[in-house]
């Protein structure tokens, strides 16, 4: 009873053993025992061994997230940094062209992908519901709306000053 006890608290003690955090006295004690116990012994080595840890897919996705957060993030920073750029210089008429501009370029760009059941053949509607649905899934909303989402940083600086001009107007 007395080796079985004794086993069971160096089995505790074994990882900590094996990373070098118990203190002199206990190591004094684990390494005793090793000397004369062979099933202990055996597990320490087994913890000695390195172990391979494969990446999993999971970790690659959350890179592609991060990635994918950052270009977002930029692009949600880019927009407004450049209204307030036009400001500063002056250019409130002309900030208005541009984004203006700027949001008819990306809508054609993001919305001239053939969305609808009209453009595709049964192959590619498998594959396009497919697609839709893993993005439904993930919470990202439907094709229509991830596509709003990157004009919005566009959008809301042509709103603010069409607003603006539109209160000139119906002042002036």
């Amino acid at each position: 009873m007395r080796n079985e006890t004794s086993c069971s608290i160096i089995r505790d003690l074994l990882p900590n053993y094996a990373e070098g955090l118990t203190s002199p006295e206990t190591s004094a004690v684990v390494k005793a025992h090793l000397e004369t116990c062979h099933t202990c012994r055996s597990l320490y080595e087994d913890y000695q061994k390195p172990v391979d840890i494969p990446q999993s897919e999971e970790i690659k996705t959350d890179k592609k997230l991060i990635r994918k957060i950052w270009y977002q993030s930029m692009w949600y920073l880019f927009w407004p940094c450049l209204y307030a750029v036009f400001l500063k210089a002056g250019w409130e008429k002309q900030a208005l062209t541009v984004f203006g501009t700027f949001a008819a370029v990306v809508f054609t760009a993001l919305f001239t992908f053939p969305a609808y059941d009209i453009y595709f053949d049964d192959e590619k509607k498998k594959e396009y519901y497919s697609r839709e649905e893993k993005h439904l899934k993930r919470g990202n909303g439907n094709w229509f709306v991830r596509n709003l989402i990157w004009l919005l940083p566009i959008l809301i600086p042509i709103l603010v000053e069409g607003i603006s001009q539109l209160i000139v107007y119906v002042k002036g």
